[in-house]
């Protein structure tokens, strides 16, 4: 028996704090990367019906793949706020737009946006709710917009910076900015710790300086980001050669 099973029957002996335990009990398992086991732990315990624990459960069917379940539960969520009382979660809105996102669905995770853009635009968690928007209007092109977004999103997700600032690299790009776009490339560079965040940023550069016409600069970025293990680019490195 591991030790979250033996925590799980001590708490379940104790209705204070069985909600309680069953939220760290959630927590562990997401930190350990194991959906399954929270989402079968929140399946079998009786737990006290709550927003956070719903939430929890639509989270975790949505880590297991079963999104159309999630939105329908987050969208329940939404039905329940009271907007009379201005009672919008951000962190709500930000799952639900992403999800949409996934769903390829984008108009609807900016209509989402457009309806309660005017309560989330002051809370300090909303960076993702930007983040996830930016990320729509990436996929519909319209990248000028994006930027905005994801400056709005910068420096205020822990951890997201190298993301975003990949995002606004990626627009400029885009749109063939190639000096804009190699100095947000170059600050996301320096915010990335894992190597497959490397690989696509050196990767990003070396699309940038074929873009510019520096050859040289971007064989050495796409050996670069081959070296950090992003496979892509040995196929934009061997039209080079």
């Amino acid at each position: 028996m591991g030790l979250a099973e033996v925590l799980y029957r001590i708490c379940m002996r104790n209705e204070n704090l069985r909600d309680k335990c069953i939220i760290a009990l959630t927590n562990i398992y997401e930190k350990l990367g194991r959906p399954r086991e929270a989402l079968d732990l929140l399946m079998r315990s009786d737990w006290t019906e709550s927003y956070l624990l719903t939430y929890q459960l639509a989270y975790f069917r949505s880590e297991i793949g079963e999104i159309e379940v999630a939105i329908k539960m987050f969208e329940d969520l939404l039905a329940q706020t009271d907007f009379q009382k201005g009672e919008v979660d951000s962190d709500l809105i930000a799952t639900l737009i992403q999800l949409y996102v996934r769903q390829k669905d984008y108009d609807k995770a900016l209509n989402l946006l457009a309806r309660f853009e005017n309560n989330i635009k002051d809370q300090p968690k909303s960076g993702m709710v930007w983040f996830n928007s930016a990320n729509a209007l990436i996929a519909k092109g319209e990248f000028e917009k994006a930027i905005q977004y994801n400056k709005k999103a910068l420096h205020s997700i822990e951890g997201m910076d190298q993301n975003v600032l990949h995002n606004i690299a990626h627009c400029y790009l885009s749109m063939k900015k190639y000096d804009d776009a190699i100095i947000y490339f170059a600050e996301a560079l320096q915010n990335a710790i894992e190597r497959s965040d490397l690989g696509r940023i050196y990767f990003g550069m070396g699309c940038t300086c074929r873009g510019k016409g520096e050859t040289a600069k971007a064989k050495t970025h796409f050996r670069m980001a081959i070296d950090n293990g992003f496979a892509k680019a040995e196929d934009a490195l061997r039209e080079l050669v």
